[in-house]
């Protein structure tokens, strides 16, 4: 996969998980004992922000990135929605 590839595919499958997930945070996540959607979110969004973080600040130990504030679920779509983009 040549890498504008996979930043067509991050984009595409980003988006259509935050438009699925919208409206369903309270939802549990089967895979994820104790989890919900909500928490689910919060986590691929610090995935991509950790990511982000690495490569714009060129960090060599991964230790120097700090996690994210946890938005309140009414913000956390849109904010997993910022967090995409800031890594692609």
């Amino acid at each position: 996969m040549q890498l504008s590839q996979y930043l067509v595919a991050l984009a595409r499958d980003g988006s259509a998980f935050a438009e699925t997930v919208a409206g369903r945070l309270d939802r549990p996540v089967p895979a994820c004992p104790g989890w919900t959607i909500a928490d689910l979110v919060h986590h691929l969004g610090s995935v991509d922000h950790f990511w982000a973080g690495i490569v714009e600040h060129r960090h060599a130990d991964p230790d120097a990135m700090h996690p994210p504030t946890r938005p309140g679920d009414e913000l956390l779509v849109e904010w997993y929605r910022r967090q995409l983009a800031h890594l692609e």
